[in-house]
């Protein structure tokens, strides 16, 4: 499978990157981004098979990013990585329930 990361934090990033390949062979990490807008030109230059993406990014947001491959027709699966310190008490306690 083809993956493309799109997460700021580099150390998160990085550890996603040796992780794929050990997980299974046939992993191919064919681009990485550290915002939302790198990643909506990686993924359309590299049609990947899965995208992983963080929700909070500068620039442009990994949902807003989904929403405009969804919209331009991209199929790809998507992966969305959240932190519950960045979500609202409610949510995080709906998310754990």
């Amino acid at each position: 499978m083809k993956f493309v990361i799109v997460e700021d934090e580099i150390r998160i990033r990085e550890g996603i990157l040796r992780l794929l390949p050990k997980l299974d062979k046939e992993n191919e990490i064919v681009g990485e981004a550290e915002n939302g807008l790198e990643g909506l030109e990686i993924i359309r230059k590299e049609k990947p098979d899965v995208i992983i993406t963080d929700i909070r990014m500068p620039l442009m947001d990994g949902l807003d990013m989904l929403e405009k491959l969804h919209e331009e027709g991209c199929d790809a699966k998507a992966i969305v990585l959240l932190s519950l310190i960045h979500i609202s008490e409610p949510t995080r306690l709906a998310l754990i329930s």
